[in-house]
C-alpha cells in the first residue's frame, strides 16, 4: 500500500553524496593497530624504471620543485545531496618533491579513477556481518611515508561489498606509485582507525594495476605479524578496477519514481526499495558478465513503499558513463533487508545518451528468474519512471572568478576571559611582542587567511567583530572593532590587525563564548547578495567567508547550529580556527563532514558551510594553516551557486568595481544582532 508520506529508511551509506576531504595521515613505514605494529611491505615494481630522474645529468638545469597545495589551485568536484557519488579530487602529487628539467613540475600521464569491491571478507561481528570500508594510502616516488588519499563509504552487514565511492589519483608513468588498500570493519562512528577491526590489506603499484588485463586486479588480503617478516593470508580478496578519467564537465540532475514494484515483504508489509546504477566498463565488455559492470551511484532507501519517489540526485557525466554517452547503463532495484541480504526486484538497461536526454522516460524492471518461471504470464516487476532529467554544464571555480565573483572576508575575534589578560605574556591575546615582529595566534591566523582572501575582493574593506567582551559596561556578543555599528569595515588585512591591537583600550575580556549572534550578523550581510537579487545585471557576484578565531568551546551550541542551518542557503562559508590548548572535541560537531547539520526544528542544512581547524597543528607552518582553512571554500562556493542555479558572468557582464554591503542600524550595537539587511 502506498503511504501518504514516504518513510525514508536508515542511511546505510552515510558517506555517499557527501564531500569527504582527504585526511592527512602521518608518514608511515609501519602502522599500529590494536597494539600490534605492522611493517609495510616495500615492493619493487619491475614494470617501472627504478631510478628515473633520480640522478640528473649535470649539464641540465634541474631544480627541486616543491608544490604546496594552494587553496584555490585545484578545481573541486561538486557533490549532490543524496545518492550521487562523485570521485574525490584527491591528487597523488599535490605535495610531492621531485627533480624535473628547468624547474618544471611533473605532468601526470592521466588521471585515473579507482573503484573497489571485496569478496569473502572475514566476519568479525558476532551477531551480524561485518560493516566494511576501505582506506587508500599512496607512497609516492622518492618518499618513504604513506599518505592517506581517502576512504570509501561503509556498507553494513556484508562480506562482499561493492563500494560506490571511488578515488581519483594522478598517474605518472615515470614514477613508482605504491597503493595500499586497508580494509576495516566499522565498529562506531569514530574516524580513528584504531577504533575499528582491521580485516587486512593489499598493495599494488600504479604501474602493475594499469598494465594488468582489463586494468583490473584481484588481490589476496594479507596481514603482517608484528613486523617479524612473516606475511599471513587472510580471508577475502580486494578487487580494484582502474579507468582513465574523461575531461567531460557536464552534469545531470535526475529524479526517479517507480510504480507497482514487486512486494518482497509479504502480506503485512511492502518492499523497502533502493536503486543502484552501474556502467559497463567499456563498450566491448560482455553485458552478461557481472564483472563487466561498475557501480557508480546508489540511492537512499524508501521504507515500506511499492510506489516510491526518490530524492533528486546530481551526477557528473564523467561518473555516470566516463564521458561516453554510448556506454550502456544498468539500473537495478533492490529490496533492502536489515541483515544485508538485499533482495533483487528487477533491472533494466539503457544507453547513457537516451538516459541523459530524456528520450526514455519509463523502463520496465525485469526479473529474469521470475520471468522464466511464469513465462508469458509475466509482465514486469514494476516500472521505473525518470520523473526529472536536466542536463547542464558544470561550472568551475575559475569561471566564477573570471566573471567577477568576489570573495570577501568577515572576521570574528574571541574576547572571553579564558584567553588571559592581554598584558600577560602567557595570554593568547598578548601583543607586547608585536613591536618586535612576533605575532600571537590571533594575529597569525588573521594574517595567514587574510593574505589569501585579500586578493579576491576589489575594495578590500572587511567587517571585523568581537564577541564575548565587555563594551561600555555591558557584555556584547557581536560588536564591531571600529565601535561604529554603521561602519564595521576596515581597510585590508593591515586594517584588521590594527583594529585588533587598538581594541584592548575599549574592551574588557569577559564571556561566555557564544557564536550564534556573530553567525547571524554575517548571514545578514550575505543575505543582500543571495538570489534572486544576485541575478541583477548591475553587480558582480559576491561570496563571504566568516573567520572565527576562538580559544574555547561554545556555550550556545544548539543556537549556533540553528543559525548555521539557516545560513546554509546563503553565499557564506564559516572557518573556525581554535587557538590554545582547550578541549575542542565538541566543536567538531559544527564541521559536518560526512553529514549535514540538523537544527532544533529538524530542518536539515542545505549544504556544509563550516570548516574547523585547530591552530596548534599548523603553528610552525602559516602556509599550511591557510591551505587547511581555505581548502573547502571553492567547493562550498560552487555548491551554493549550483544550488541557486546562478551561472558565472561573462567578462563583458562583470563590473569594474564592487561595493561592500553596509548594515543600516539606527538603535546602536545591540540591535546589530537582529538586523535584516
Amino acid at each position: 500500500m502506498q503511504q501518504q508520506q514516504q518513510n525514508r529508511g536508515p542511511n546505510l551509506y552515510p558517506d555517499i553524496g557527501q564531500h569527504t576531504p582527504p585526511r592527512t595521515a602521518p608518514p608511515r613505514d609501519s602502522f599500529t593497530h590494536h597494539g600490534q605494529n605492522y611493517a609495510l611491505q616495500q615492493q619493487n615494481d619491475a614494470s617501472q624504471p627504478q631510478n628515473y630522474i633520480s640522478t640528473p645529468p649535470s649539464s641540465q638545469n634541474f631544480a627541486s620543485v616543491q608544490q604546496p597545495p594552494a587553496p584555490f589551485a585545484r578545481e573541486p568536484t561538486l557533490h549532490g545531496g543524496y545518492g550521487p557519488v562523485q570521485p574525490g579530487s584527491f591528487s597523488s602529487s599535490s605535495s610531492s618533491t621531485v627533480l624535473m628539467p628547468n624547474g618544471m613540475a611533473p605532468t601526470p600521464s592521466s588521471v585515473v579513477e579507482l573503484r573497489c569491491r571485496c569478496k569473502g571478507l572475514k566476519n568479525s561481528d558476532f551477531l551480524s556481518r561485518s560493516d566494511p570500508f576501505i582506506v587508500l594510502y599512496m607512497q609516492e616516488a622518492q618518499k618513504k611515508g604513506w599518505r592517506e588519499v581517502g576512504r570509501t563509504e561503509t556498507i553494513n552487514n556484508t562480506l562482499d561489498p561493492t563500494f560506490a565511492k571511488s578515488f581519483q589519483v594522478d598517474f605518472f608513468f615515470e614514477e613508482i606509485q605504491r597503493l595500499r588498500f586497508e580494509v576495516f570493519d566499522r565498529d562506531s562512528a569514530s574516524e580513528r582507525l584504531s577504533d575499528h577491526d582491521f580485516l587486512g590489506c593489499v598493495e599494488i603499484t600504479m604501474g602493475q594495476l594499469m598494465s594488468s588485463k582489463g586494468q583490473s586486479a584481484v588481490l589476496k588480503l594479507l596481514q603482517n605479524d608484528n613486523g617479524k617478516g612473516h606475511v599471513y593470508n587472510l580471508s577475502g580478496h580486494v578487487v580494484i578496477d582502474a579507468e582513465e578519467v574523461s575531461t567531460c564537465a557536464d552534469m545531470v540532475n535526475i529524479r526517479f519514481t517507480a510504480t507497482k514494484l514487486d512486494n518482497k515483504d509479504g502480506w503485512f508489509g511492502a518492499s523497502d526499495p533502493f536503486l543502484n546504477i552501474y556502467r559497463l566498463r567499456d563498450e566491448n565488455a560482455d553485458p552478461l558478465a557481472p564483472t563487466s559492470w561498475v557501480l557508480v551511484w546508489r540511492s537512499e532507501v524508501i521504507m515500506n513503499n511499492c510506489n516510491p519517489k526518490w530524492r533528486r540526485a546530481t551526477l557528473s557525466i564523467q561518473t555516470l558513463c566516463n564521458g561516453n554517452l554510448s556506454r550502456l547503463l544498468k539500473i537495478e532495484c533492490m529490496d533492502w533487508e536489515k541483515n544485508g541480504k538485499h533482495q533483487f526486484i528487477g533491472s533494466c538497461t539503457v544507453k547513457a545518451a537516451e538516459f541523459v536526454t530524456g528520450d526514455v522516460r519509463s523502463l520496465e524492471l525485469i526479473n529474469r528468474d521470475i520471468q522464466a518461471r511464469k513465462g508469458k504470464r509475466y509482465k514486469n516487476s514494476g516500472v521505473l519512471v525518470l520523473e526529472q532529467i536536466e542536463y547542464f554544464k558544470r561550472r568551475t571555480f575559475a569561471e566564477y572568478l573570471r566573471g567577477g565573483c568576489e570573495i570577501s572576508l568577515i572576521v570574528g575575534i574571541d574576547y572571553t576571559a579564558s584567553n588571559g589578560s592581554p598584558s600577560d605574556p602567557a595570554s593568547l591575546h598578548y601583543t607586547g611582542a608585536s613591536y618586535y615582529g612576533q605575532a600571537n595566534d590571533y594575529q597569525a591566523a588573521i594574517s595567514a587567511t587574510g593574505a589569501i582572501l585579500e586578493s579576491y575582493d576589489s575594495d578590500k574593506r572587511f567587517p571585523v567583530y568581537g564577541f564575548g567582551g565587555l563594551v561600555n559596561g555591558a557584555v556584547n556578543h557581536c560588536f564591531p572593532l571600529t565601535f561604529d555599528s554603521s561602519q564595521p569595515e576596515v581597510e585590508g588585512v593591515e586594517g584588521i590587525l590594527s583594529a585588533y591591537l587598538n581594541s584592548f583600550q575599549f574592551v574588557q575580556l569577559h564571556g561566555p563564548t557564544m557564536f550564534a549572534p556573530l553567525v547571524r550578523q554575517a548571514a545578514a550581510i550575505a543575505r543582500t547578495f543571495s538570489a534572486p537579487a544576485e541575478q541583477g545585471a548591475g553587480d558582480n557576484l559576491k561570496y563571504f567567508v566568516l573567520l572565527i578565531i576562538t580559544d574555547g568551546a561554545i556555550m550556545d551550541m544548539q543556537q549556533t547550529i540553528d543559525e548555521l542551518v539557516q545560513a546554509s542557503i546563503l553565499p557564506l562559508s564559516i572557518v573556525i580556527v581554535a587557538v590554545g590548548n582547550a578541549d575542542f572535541t565538541a566543536m567538531d560537531a559544527l564541521d559536518a563532514d560526512g553529514k549535514l547539520l540538523v537544527d532544533s526544528r529538524r530542518q536539515k542544512a542545505a549544504r556544509d558551510i563550516v570548516q574547523f581547524v585547530p591552530f596548534n597543528q599548523f603553528r610552525r607552518n602559516p602556509a599550511r594553516l591557510a591551505t587547511e582553512t581555505l581548502a573547502e571554500i571553492p567547493t562550498q562556493l560552487l555548491q551554493y551557486y549550483n544550488m541557486k542555479g546562478i551561472t558565472p558572468r561573462t567578462p563583458l557582464q562583470r563590473q569594474g568595481t564592487s561595493y561592500l554591503v553596509r548594515s543600516s542600524i539606527s538603535n546602536g550595537m545591540t540591535n546589530a544582532l537582529d538586523v535584516e539587511v
